[in-house]
């Protein structure tokens, strides 16, 4: 048992830059507990403004400007040989090779990016004299990050410390992550490369573990799940408020989300409901949701509160009553939004979506269909909203859902055990 291990890498796509990955804030505390030192490296900080960064003053925790340290001696015909080389294995391995093919321009340059920053993390991780023993790269998503530290140590020197990965959505289902989606767009490659280098790889959902199992079964003994949480933010039971109900959805405004489709359900739902969104999306579709809304249920109201810090949708719970959450997605993984509602004792409705039915059943909120119908959904909705009893019950069994699967503070504090502890087969 490595004893001495007291530094965790923790890649991430963009954290703490940019408004992604809120959640990983709530996994720091558990984190830092265990190490003396986390260090965060966002492979893609080139893209963000450094006014974006939300580094929070914590003991241990340092970030890394991988893309800002020197990399010399770096031979530009060894680079091309190495580019090629994972583009041949890429394409004699892929699940999606007409898209790999399409983008393989696009490929290549990301690839020479890993291979730049492969050895300028060498240098770095050599200058602090990281070994197996006193070191563990953390890869927040089965992403990209993967890719360089393979590309390190196959081509820079360097050695290999245990490799760690979470897997949430499209990054573990690639090309099936299309499918489910019902859209063509997606494309995650070098999945192969990225199950070699992985030592463990701890899905966010028994669907990606059993996903695993059927599709992978070389690497399924590299496999376990590990669920994500929130934080307790208190839990204080009550009885619905009579007059307008608020009702909140938490996302992007995007095709899969498909929020746009709610106003034909709430044209059903005959309590006055104030519905609060929290999330992007352009004013075009902001416009469009609204103006349905208004044409086909103009007893209630709609409120677009755009992307807050994840401080402030708390603090709307906190004083706030909010009587439903709803997720209408095709695809999720297990939504953090979900979590956060359900840790406040708020009923869920989503729909019966890969992970979704994890968190979701019809005790603790709605599961409904993926393919819905708008006054079938409205249905369910009336009869939890005029039902005080009903409601109450849903509310306690989600803050129990919460309390037995999603805590952080047990789900976290055991992670940072594996990593302290992690020995690779």
């Amino acid at each position: 048992m490595p004893a001495s291990r007291d530094t965790c890498l923790l890649f991430t796509k963009q954290f703490p830059f940019g408004i992604q990955e809120n959640y990983l804030f709530n996994e720091l505390d558990a984190l830092l507990a265990g190490f003396k030192r986390v260090v965060l490296i966002p492979l893609d900080e080139h893209e963000y403004n450094p006014a974006d960064n939300r580094m929070p003053a914590m003991e241990g925790l340092e970030l890394l400007h991988l893309n800002r340290l020197p990399a010399p001696g770096i031979s530009r015909m060894a680079r091309e040989r190495a580019v090629m080389a994972v583009l041949l294995a890429e394409w004699t391995s892929s699940r999606e090779r007409g898209m790999m093919f399409r983008r393989r321009k696009v490929l290549a340059a990301i690839l020479r990016h890993l291979y730049r920053n492969a050895y300028a993390l060498n240098m770095w991780m050599r200058s602090e004299g990281l070994t197996p023993d006193n070191a563990i790269c953390y890869h927040y998503w089965f992403h990209n990050s993967l890719v360089l530290t393979w590309l390190m140590e196959t081509y820079a020197g360097g050695i290999h410390l245990p490799q760690v990965a979470r897997a949430h959505s499209g990054d573990l289902y690639h090309r099936d992550w299309n499918v489910i989606q019902g859209s063509k767009g997606i494309h995650i490659p070098l999945e192969q490369l990225k199950w070699k280098q992985a030592d463990r790889v701890f899905t966010i959902s028994d669907h990606g573990y059993q996903f695993v199992q059927r599709t992978f079964p070389q690497y399924a003994r590299r496999t376990a799940v590990a669920r994500l949480g929130v934080r307790d933010h208190g839990f204080a039971p009550r009885d619905p408020v009579s007059g307008m109900r608020t009702l909140v959805t938490c996302s992007l405004l995007s095709p899969n989300k498909r929020l746009h489709e709610l106003p034909a359900i709430l044209a059903h739902v005959h309590q006055p409901i104030r519905w609060v969104h929290f999330g992007e999306g352009s004013e075009l579709k902001k416009q469009h949701i609204a103006d349905e809304l208004s044409r086909l249920a103009p007893h209630h109201r709609v409120e677009f509160a755009g992307r807050l810090p994840n401080h402030e949708v708390i603090a709307f719970y906190r004083s706030h009553e909010v009587d439903l959450i709803v997720n209408l997605s095709r695809a999720e993984g297990i939504p953090v939004a979900l979590m956060e509602a359900a840790s406040f004792g708020v009923p869920m409705l989503a729909t019966a979506t890969v992970g979704n039915p994890e968190i979701v059943n019809n005790v603790n909120g709605i599961l409904i269909p993926v393919e819905f119908r708008h006054g079938d959904v409205a249905a369910r909705i009336n009869a939890l909203l005029d039902d005080t009893e009903a409601w109450k019950a849903c509310s306690l069994a989600a803050r129990r859902t919460f309390e037995m699967a999603y805590h952080a503070g047990n789900n976290y504090a055991v992670f940072t055990r594996m990593l302290k502890e992690f020995e690779a087969d």
